[in-house]
């Protein structure tokens, strides 16, 4: 670029154009840098090389669903590589399980014809141990090629991970260096690859973990954990199963944990919830957040479910139409018969009483209606919850008016 009179222009010139903007907290910068659209940021990248690291830092912050041109770009650029932070890396592919998985064992001399490009899991598996700044690493279902990859990885500043396979001793090892994690998800129906057998492992960041019964036991002895989800697809019909992962969680995290959720898969099932509700409540009494699955609270086992909510003493939200968004919801047939939402009201009522759970504010039923506390002892239906059919809201809405006009109060202050 040149100046009016015909001489270049110098990086001082450049540096006096842009002041005021470069004076900015990096922060705002970078806040303000993030309206942009990509292509802007593209061209932002180019003034300078505080501008150039600051736009790479958003353009590759987070990498999901790319094609392999954008693994390529990481791979030959090891600036780029360093300013992912979150990475969802692809399902498996490519149809030859040999490359980068050698944990499955001896494979048949198959290899890929000299023609064919490397997909986008093999390129991503090939750049893993280059993205030194991951913070958020997300491992899908049935891609085992990232398996021997991230046995050779180790990323300082990683966070979160989450990982939908059997763990097997390259997994274990890789949890083991990551001492940063905070927060750890396993979503897979076996808990390990095979007969393997995991020892305890000490991550002393960890604050919140989502797996099977096993898992739990594998990490809730040496991490202060504070939120907790089991998801139970492994032998679900053994109620001792989760008595024993429960009973070792309330002995090492009882004072730490604070939100406790509970999915059984219990779809074309008769089997309630009923009994994990109330072990639940005698070994966590304190927690404030509670969700469970396909709880029974018929006049049977009404008296149960009370005795059991009575335990808590500081819960704020119970939810028991607890549905991970991976997971199958039974269906519900309202067409029939009108919900009841007098019966409903009373039922919280009783649990929210003085010295019942008195912190309550939000509560949804097994129907799957979510009640919120609007005033003293006022609770309403959150119409958004209510079946989108005009009959049922329209007799929901009614009911809404009903009440807060009881209580003194107009329901358009309470939207």
């Amino acid at each position: 670029m040149y100046l009016a009179n015909g001489k270049p222009r110098s990086s001082c010139d450049f540096r006096n154009v842009f002041k005021p903007f470069c004076s900015l907290p990096k922060e705002l910068l970078h806040e303000i840098t993030t309206y942009l659209p990509v292509n802007d940021i593209v061209s932002f990248c180019l003034v300078c090389k505080e501008f150039n690291q600051l736009g790479l830092n958003i353009l590759y912050k987070a990498i999901q669903n790319v094609n392999t041109r954008c693994f390529d770009t990481l791979a030959c650029n090891s600036r780029n590589a360093r300013a992912v932070k979150t990475l969802a890396l692809p399902s498996q592919v490519n149809s030859q399980l040999d490359i980068g998985c050698t944990w499955l064992g001896p494979q048949e001399n198959v290899h890929d014809p000299p023609f064919e490009r490397p997909s986008e899991d093999v390129k991503a598996a090939s750049i893993l141990p280059y993205l030194s700044g991951l913070q958020n690493l997300s491992v899908p279902s049935f891609s085992a090629i990232y398996t021997q990859s991230l046995s050779q990885c180790d990323f300082s500043n990683l966070q979160i991970f989450s990982y939908s396979m059997p763990i097997t001793q390259p997994i274990a090892s890789f949890i083991s260096r990551n001492n940063s994690i905070v927060s750890l998800t396993f979503d897979c129906y076996l808990p390990f690859f095979q007969n393997f057998v995991l020892r305890p492992i000490t991550l002393p960041q960890l604050r919140y973990l989502s797996g099977n019964p096993q898992i739990i036991k594998i990490f809730a002895q040496h991490a202060p954990l504070e939120t907790v989800h089991i998801d139970w697809k492994y032998e679900r019909a053994r109620i001792e199963v989760f008595d024993d992962a429960l009973g070792f969680l309330a002995l090492h995290c009882c004072t730490t944990v604070k939100e406790l959720s509970v999915h059984r898969n219990t779809f074309r099932q008769c089997t309630c919830n009923n009994q994990i509700l109330v072990k639940i409540s005698e070994k966590f009494p304190r927690i404030t957040k509670l969700g469970l699955n396909s709880i029974d609270i018929s006049n049977g086992s009404i008296v149960m479910v009370n005795t059991a909510m009575s335990r808590f003493e500081y819960l704020k939200y119970l939810n028991m139409d607890q549905h991970p968004p991976s997971a199958v919801c039974p269906p519900r047939l309202f067409g029939s018969t009108q919900l009841d939402y007098d019966r409903d009201e009373a039922l919280i009522l009783s649990w929210t009483s003085d010295n019942c759970c008195s912190e309550l504010r939000e509560c949804q039923l097994p129907n799957g209606i979510l009640w919120c506390l609007r005033g003293p002892k006022l609770w309403l239906p959150s119409l958004s919850t209510i079946p989108q059919r005009k009959s049922l809201l329209l007799d929901a809405s009614k009911w809404r008016e009903c009440r807060a006009r009881a209580a003194g109060l107009d329901i358009r202050d309470l939207l």
